[in-house]
């Protein structure tokens, strides 16, 4: 009886495993994109490669000079990439109207962007037709702003647009 059960779960698993559902055994799919060296920090949302190309991260938006924040945003976004390599994921779009590529940036699993959100340290700002993250970084803007974090603790930043 034991070996009819254990003959069972070997087939049940091999059967999960063949149908795709091994994400629930290995955890979600890699990103794929190319490695870069940042070597400097423009603002909140915008960096430049060793190679002179401008990154401007995808799916967020930071404040501008002399507006709120703008000085903390940039110096977070410093110490996540600033001197390091990093995984620049691609979505529909390459460039924007500036020239910069257009890209989610990865460090060391992370995705950048989206922990920009999670702080409070940006907004969302889908720039169409780029989506490939956008349910989770509403999710976690929606958090943040509910937490007041960063830019969400100023009580008129409802009149700024992100």
């Amino acid at each position: 009886m034991k070996k009819h059960a254990m003959l069972i779960v070997v087939i049940i698993f091999a059967i999960l495993c063949l149908s795709g559902f091994t994400g629930l055994f290995t955890g979600p799919p890699e990103p794929t994109g190319t490695y870069a060296l940042v070597i400097r920090v423009i603002d909140g949302d915008t960096i430049v490669l060793e190679d002179d190309e401008r990154v401007r991260l995808l799916g967020i938006d930071t404040p501008e000079r002399r507006q709120y924040y703008f000085e903390e945003a940039r110096e977070r976004l410093r110490e996540m990439v600033d001197s390091k390599e990093v995984l620049l994921e691609t979505d529909k779009e390459e460039r924007d109207k500036y020239d910069r590529l257009l890209r989610y940036v990865w460090i060391n699993k992370t995705l950048t962007n989206l922990e920009l959100v999670r702080e409070g340290y940006a907004g969302t700002f889908m720039l169409e037709p780029g989506d490939k993250y956008y349910e989770e970084l509403v999710a976690v803007e929606s958090a943040a702003r509910e937490s007041g974090l960063g830019i969400w603790q100023f009580p008129d930043i409802e009149n700024y647009s992100y």
